[in-house]
């Protein structure tokens, strides 16, 4: 079975409140990728809703459930394609709403995960916090995690998700203006700390005030940007991976003399373990 497939990220122009607009830019972007031979394709963080809504009742116009129509458009698309697909969007979940993402795939959903860290920003003023992580998806590509834009800032999540043996994590993002010291430092710095496969697919345009910096990129486990967009208008940007390099933890250098393991060179005898987390104590 071979460990190396094509992946992409779409940098999209999101248009606030146009669900279907946005969903069907995200279908002909799948299509699109799959016609290009890539087994996985990335969209940016609430890629079908736009992200600065003013108030939380406009956030719940705007908000969807994940059971929605437009999220099973998205993963019969990816099943006709035989593709999968991270997409952002705004959940409603027993009146409350998150900023979420979905990993749709050829079998349907793997999984729903909502952002654990808000700054005072968009959405994220009114949207509740995620909590737990949910676990790597096992495809046929690879393990698979997803964190959303400011997720980025906190390693102990990335961290956390590859001790659980992803081999890429995807990073949805809206980076606004000034924001340009996280998109050239962070993805850089989260795969290779990890030595896994790092994602950040970011969105363009102007919406409300903010202009966003578009400079999506894939890294690969030795911190290497292997495909890179501009910082203005919509792209698509592919990338052959190959997961059995963020399998192999350990290096030997040629000389012989030195070697260093990223897993077994921790210390969480010093710092405990982030591999199992414990939600903290109510007392």
């Amino acid at each position: 079975m071979s460990t190396k497939c094509k992946v992409a990220l779409f940098q999209m122009d999101c248009k606030l409140g146009e669900t279907e607009v946005n969903v069907e830019k995200c279908l002909t972007a799948i299509s699109q990728a799959a016609g290009l031979g890539c087994s996985l394709i990335v969209f940016p963080e609430l890629a079908l809703s736009g992200y600065n809504v003013t108030s939380l009742e406009e956030a719940l116009q705007f908000a969807i459930p994940v059971d929605s129509p437009y999220i099973k458009g998205l993963t019969e698309a990816c099943k006709n394609n035989n593709i999968y697909a991270a997409v952002g969007y705004m959940e409603v979940r027993e009146g409350k709403v998150y900023n979420s993402a979905v990993l749709l795939g050829p079998e349907g959903l793997l999984q729903n995960y909502s952002k654990m860290h808000m700054p005072n920003i968009g959405l994220d003023k009114f949207a509740e916090k995620g909590q737990p992580p949910v676990p790597p998806s096992e495809t046929p590509i690879g393990k698979i995690s997803m964190i959303v834009c400011y997720d980025i800032r906190f390693p102990e999540l990335t961290r956390h998700f590859a001790l659980k043996g992803a081999d890429m994590v995807i990073n949805l993002t809206n980076w606004p203006r000034g924001s340009e010291h996280t998109r050239e430092v962070l993805p850089i710095a989260r795969a290779f700390e990890n030595k896994i496969y790092f994602m950040s697919c970011n969105r363009v345009g102007d919406e409300r005030g903010s202009h966003f910096i578009g400079g999506s990129r894939i890294v690969d486990p030795n911190g290497r940007i292997i495909a890179q967009a501009g910082e203005e208008g919509e792209e698509m940007i592919t990338a052959e991976i190959d997961v059995a390099l963020a399998r192999q933890k350990y290096f030997f250098s040629q000389e012989g003399n030195w070697s260093i393991d990223a897993d077994k060179d921790r210390r969480p005898d010093v710092f405990g373990n982030i591999d199992i987390l414990t939600p903290p104590s109510e007392d």
